[in-house]
């Protein structure tokens, strides 16, 4: 029973202003946003929103899951209600709190996304790499498929499947709480192998 109202792509180094693209929400009658968005552009298209009395749901993607959104909203306010996915978190380690850490008292680090993913690919890659010289006679495909078994990272323990994938944690399904005390991201729901689950 649902429809589209309205499909906008847009390319966020070019578009300094997002009237019209919220225009086209409104032209439609669009009920529900869904947003594939980074952290800065996301939140010009929610204060646009919110500036135009948009007054449906918005959904957004891991770009948009994070706290440090609220440094470019107008408001804490915008945010409020707002649902969004990202990677669920692993069971914290050592490693995972230390890079945290790091990260939080770190710019740019501390208002990235998938910090701790890529710090893991950079470490596994350089490990896998240290293995291949030392083990002459192996690809580096097989380096970094023994590299990545029981590796321990920051964004979790990692295994690769026989397709180069891991399985993850899952999905964190969360919500933001907002008002102009502060803004909290909280994961409501997870998503994984056994479904949906509230948390």
């Amino acid at each position: 029973g649902n429809t589209l109202c309205a499909q906008i792509g847009y390319d966020e180094a070019a578009t300094p202003d997002y009237d019209q693209l919220v225009q086209s929400v409104a032209d439609g009658g669009c009920t529900a946003v869904v947003m594939v968005s980074y952290n800065a552009d996301g939140a010009m298209v929610i204060n646009e929103l919110a500036a135009d009395g948009f007054a449906g749901q918005i959904y957004g993607t891991d770009g948009i899951a994070e706290e440090a959104i609220a440094a470019h909203t107008t408001s804490n306010d915008v945010l409020n209600g707002i649902i969004a996915t990202k990677p669920a978190s692993a069971t914290p380690s050592e490693v995972s709190m230390t890079f945290d850490y790091l990260c939080a008292t770190t710019a740019p680090c501390d208002a990235g996304i998938f910090t701790a993913e890529a710090f893991d690919g950079v470490t596994i890659m350089a490990f896998a790499a240290f293995t291949q010289m030392a083990n002459p006679g192996i690809t580096l495909s097989q380096a970094i498929a023994g590299t990545g078994q029981g590796w321990n990272g920051a964004s979790g323990s990692i295994t690769f499947l026989a397709n180069g994938d891991t399985p993850g944690s899952g999905y964190c399904v969360g919500v933001y709480t907002a008002d102009s005390s502060g803004v909290s991201f909280d994961c409501t729901q997870h998503w994984g192998a056994s479904g949906l689950t509230d948390l």
